[in-house]
């Protein structure tokens, strides 16, 4: 078989698991509060779950392949705070600061000169 037939397979397996991941948080949520869970709100946590969960499980791929699928699953209940955890790995290890682009563009005009402006 062709080797990227199980590299797409072991991805959406990653992708699956971080959205089961967030779905468990969700209804753990539930569970803890006792609101009634929304069919809209599930489906938001479900698709930021997918998402946040392969990228931690990218992440931890390349630090410990055998603890991916457990990243994905971890990722996907961390859901944006497993992205900052990933965002915050690549600081320490880059350096520099991630700017929101809103903050940089005023930090730029604020650094023209007044004839410019």
């Amino acid at each position: 078989m062709n080797n990227s037939f199980w590299d797409f397979t072991a991805d959406i397996a990653w992708v699956l698991i971080a959205m089961i991941g967030g779905v468990a948080r969700y209804l753990d949520q539930y569970v803890r509060t006792g609101v009634v869970p929304r069919l809209g709100l599930l489906f938001a946590h479900t698709v930021v779950s997918g998402f946040s969960g392969y990228m931690v499980a990218q992440t931890v791929l390349r630090i410990s392949p055998d603890w991916a699928l457990v990243a994905a699953g971890v990722g996907g209940y961390l859901g944006t705070q497993g992205l900052d955890w990933i965002s915050s790995l690549f600081t320490e290890k880059f350096g520099g600061k991630i700017q929101v682009r809103e903050q940089a563009v005023h930090q730029d005009e604020a650094k023209k000169p007044e004839s410019e402006a």
